[in-house]
């Protein structure tokens, strides 16, 4: 019997040259491709988010930011890194470094957490109304 929840669990790297994991149920994935494929639909590469669900049942947005800067600029070497294991964790300053949520445009992400409520979809599983970065 299908799922009517799309479950999807990200697991960051813990350190350096560690694996990531992507784990999720088909309505799960189809999601993230489906999110995936509308950041690259046009010409120029585009933020977006899907919701899912932490298999305890709890919902959050999944968001993707392109960012097609060289891999040597500023926006890539201030990114905050993503691993999780405390030897290996991001220890700069928070004036040095860049989080996602400060590669979107001004008003981009309450764009995208609105989209995500008129789908119907997010209002009906109680996506929160203040979301915060």
């Amino acid at each position: 019997m299908a799922s009517s929840i799309s479950l999807l669990h990200l697991y960051a790297q813990s350190w350096e040259h560690n694996d990531a994991w992507i784990v999720g149920n088909r309505e799960g994935l189809t999601a993230l491709r489906d999110a995936l494929n509308r950041a690259l639909e046009t010409e120029t590469t585009k933020p977006t988010a899907c919701l899912a669900f932490a298999a305890d049942g709890e919902g959050y947005a999944c968001f993707i930011v392109p960012n097609d800067a060289d891999w040597q600029s500023d926006r890539w070497m201030r990114l905050y890194l993503p691993y999780t294991d405390e030897t290996a964790k991001d220890h700069r300053k928070d004036e040095d470094v860049l989080t996602p949520y400060q590669l979107l445009e001004e008003g981009e992400y309450k764009r995208l957490y609105d989209g995500l409520r008129e789908t119907g979809v997010a209002a009906e599983k109680k996506l929160d109304s203040t979301p915060q970065p």
